[in-house]
Order: structure tokens, then C-alpha cells, then sequence
């Protein structure tokens, strides 16, 4: 019984991670968003859409870009918010966020990719998507 309880409250490394996805310390988010995209943590996509709306623009680039990683899951909750993410005021996050939609491969992202290559200035559409 006591062994019982004494496992029951280990923290798995998802556990940990997820709390350091939550930090306010955005290099912390940033480099668990990474790990949470390369190591294909399908549970981390719902914080990771969540991350997206971080204040920080290079926090929801690293966002985007683990939903990129993620994409092989077809989880249709991440085309929403990374449609939504192509009107990002910073290039960077609009780049990840197109590379994502790209590796979903999901039709509703078509239109918005496309209206996207037509309208950035500043030519990363025409350049990365």
C-alpha cells in the first residue's frame, strides 16, 4: 500500500514538461515546446494550441513549429488556431505557423495559405510556403 501511494505521485517526464510549458520563463517554453515536438508527445498539442496565444512572439513561433512536428496525428483542434496564427503581426510566427498548416496537409488550410502568399509583404509566404 505504501509503495502504492509513493508511485502514484511520480511525475512522468510529460508531467514535467507540460509544468515547464506553462512557465513564465519563455526560453523554458521555447525549449519545451521543441522537445515536446520532437519527442511526439500527441498529448501535448491542446497546451502547445494554448502557447499560441502567448504575449511572446518567439514562444508562438516554438508553438507553432512543435504543431508542425505534431502534425502526422491529424489533430483537427490544431488547424484552427494555426489558420488563426497566419495573421500574426511577426513573420516568424506567421512562417511556422504556414509550415504547420503545410505538414497537416489539412484542405481548410489551403485558402488562408494561398490568400497569404498573395498578400505578405514581406515575402516570407512566397519564400517558405
Amino acid at each position: 500500500m505504501i509503495f502504492k501511494k509513493l508511485f502514484a505521485k511520480e511525475k512522468t517526464a510529460y508531467d514535467l514538461l507540460l509544468a515547464d510549458l506553462l512557465s513564465v520563463d519563455p526560453q523554458k517554453v521555447i525549449k519545451t515546446a521543441m522537445i515536446f515536438g520532437k519527442k511526439n508527445y500527441r498529448q501535448a498539442i491542446e497546451p502547445l494550441i494554448s502557447v499560441l496565444s502567448s504575449p511572446n512572439e518567439k514562444v508562438r513561433s516554438a508553438a507553432a513549429e512543435a504543431l508542425g512536428n505534431l502534425a502526422h496525428y491529424e489533430e483537427l483542434a490544431m488547424i484552427t488556431p494555426l489558420i488563426e496564427a497566419l495573421d500574426d503581426s511577426c513573420d516568424e510566427v506567421r512562417f511556422s505557423a504556414a509550415l504547420a498548416l503545410g505538414k497537416t496537409e489539412d484542405e481548410r488550410a489551403l485558402t488562408p495559405l494561398i490568400l497569404l502568399l498573395k498578400q505578405d509583404t514581406n515575402q516570407i509566404g512566397r519564400a517558405h510556403v
